[in-house]
């Protein structure tokens, strides 16, 4: 009897250090990496850079709104192909276009195709009609950020969001930069009681 309790406990442990494993799996992604934090900040700093070129080449629309706005800054027929996965945010469990069909929308064929391009990607764009950019600012204006989920406050990385601005730069911008308490979530949106969130349109 006592020589099969050995074995029983063993299993036992097992059984228990492998429960353990399986849950930390599937919690771990919900707080993303610093590898998705670089690699979020890599996509923005390309569609901001996106943006600049847009207004260089005096291609800027102030009355897209949406993923409409972002896919224009690349010109006709939006981003490269395969390139769509620069709207996504590594963080965010929205799934990626895999199809040729899916990722048609990504690809607006002319000037009605893009403007009816909307809720596509990660990323919140700043409402341009109503916060139009001030040339004459010496304050860094926003332009794109993590949407945060469809609710504008499901965080895809810990404690930080990631703002690109009008110059093109992407960064990461803490709770205590933002003026956020640690107990309360970070909201991108018109809702935001955040002055640098709330120019930002919601999908």
């Amino acid at each position: 009897m006592s020589g099969s309790a050995g074995p029983r406990v063993a299993i036992g442990a097992l059984v228990l250090v492998v429960a353990l494993v399986v849950t930390v799996a599937v919690v771990v992604p919900r707080f993303p990496t610093s590898e998705r934090r670089t690699g979020c900040m890599n996509n923005l700093s390309r569609l901001g850079q996106a943006f600049v070129a847009a207004q260089l080449e005096h291609r800027f629309d102030p009355t897209l709104h949406g993923s409409a706005q972002i896919l224009s800054w690349f010109g006709p027929g939006g981003p490269p192909q395969r390139e769509e996965r620069l709207l996504f945010c590594p963080g965010d469990s929205r799934a990626l276009p895999e199809t040729p069909a899916e990722a048609l929308a990504y690809h607006p064929a002319n000037a009605a195709a893009i403007r009816a391009a909307r809720g596509l990607g990660s990323y919140a764009v700043r409402d341009f009609e109503r916060f139009p950019l001030d040339e004459d600012s010496s304050e860094r204006q926003p332009i794109l950020c993590d949407r945060l989920g469809d609710d504008g406050r499901t965080m895809h990385h810990r404690s930080v969001i990631v703002v690109c601005f009008s110059e093109g730069d992407a960064q990461l911008l803490t709770r205590e930069e933002l003026g956020v308490a640690p107990d309360a979530p970070i909201v991108v949106g018109p809702d935001s009681p955040t002055p640098l969130l709330r120019v930002f349109e919601r999908p």
